[in-house]
């Protein structure tokens, strides 16, 4: 097995075991909760994990999984951690590797108006992004929120420290001789969008957008992200999970595309 096959594996089930080791928790996912349990539970969790082997004319290998671990107080506020991390190895040959871990302290849905603060570290292989480590803070505020539907919004600033090399970029004749890994730091103002629904008592979806704007002279080319979830329930402690996300960067650190997308299916397991 490869080097970023073995390292990103033993974060895979890091995340996830470390994760699912909260056995007495119950399912609720923070970004697409509608309403809460009865019964006031400190700890709810939801992981998915998946893996996919084929033998083609070399191993094709695919692992990936997500999890959230959310910690409730009294006080109406929640602390968060989200994981992700996928890898796609073809024979000796890495095709994906990225992934994030994410800690948020925010409102529980209660406040009108209200400050949450966040820290994320996150990667991308494929991209050349050997890692981005980001933190701040954003005024969130309670737009609309109902049993079947909630609106919600958000403004703040954060700072990001980026170190980039050029596995990415796929044109030769852009890549300098002894090319130098690329660092860059940031302030960003970060607003978004976020809207969840539930369309059927087995279906309900959510969707958030961000609209980053760098504070230089190219502030009005922002980087846009949009992620969109269906959640079907199929049984008492599984769900079927459509996913799309898209990310739009006029700037990258180095020449690389500067659109990406991905969709993919999958099961989610409740406990």
């Amino acid at each position: 097995m490869n080097k970023p096959l073995l390292k990103s594996t033993i974060l895979i089930w890091l995340l996830f075991f470390a994760a699912t080791s909260y056995n007495f928790a119950q399912i609720m996912n923070i970004d697409r909760s509608l309403s809460q349990d009865s019964v006031f539970r400190k700890i709810k969790f939801n992981g998915m994990l998946s893996f996919t082997s084929d033998k083609n004319k070399s191993n094709l290998v695919n692992l990936s999984t997500s999890s959230e671990l959310d910690r409730f107080f009294k006080n109406d506020f929640v602390f968060l951690l989200l994981a992700k991390a996928d890898v796609t190895v073809n024979g000796k040959q890495s095709l994906q590797n990225d992934g994030y871990v994410h800690l948020r302290f925010k409102d529980n849905d209660t406040r009108k108006i209200s400050l949450e603060e966040y820290i994320q570290y996150q990667w991308n292989g494929a991209w050349g992004m050997e890692y981005r480590f980001l933190g701040g803070a954003n005024t969130r505020f309670k737009l609309f929120h109902k049993q079947a539907f909630n609106f919600y919004a958000g403004l703040g600033v954060f700072h990001e420290s980026e170190k980039w090399n050029w596995s990415g970029v796929k044109d030769p004749q852009l890549i300098p001789v002894n090319p130098p890994k690329v660092t860059r730091q940031a302030w960003r103002l970060n607003n978004y969008w976020k809207v969840a629904g539930k369309l059927s008592p087995m279906v309900d979806v959510a969707a958030v957008t961000f609209l980053q704007f760098p504070f230089s002279g190219n502030f009005l080319r922002p980087r846009w992200y949009l992620d969109v979830n269906a959640f079907i329930k199929t049984g008492k402690h599984f769900s079927i999970v459509l996913h799309w996300d898209h990310i739009l960067d006029d700037q990258p650190a180095v020449p690389i595309s500067n659109y990406f997308y991905s969709f993919s299916t999958g099961f989610q397991v409740n406990f």
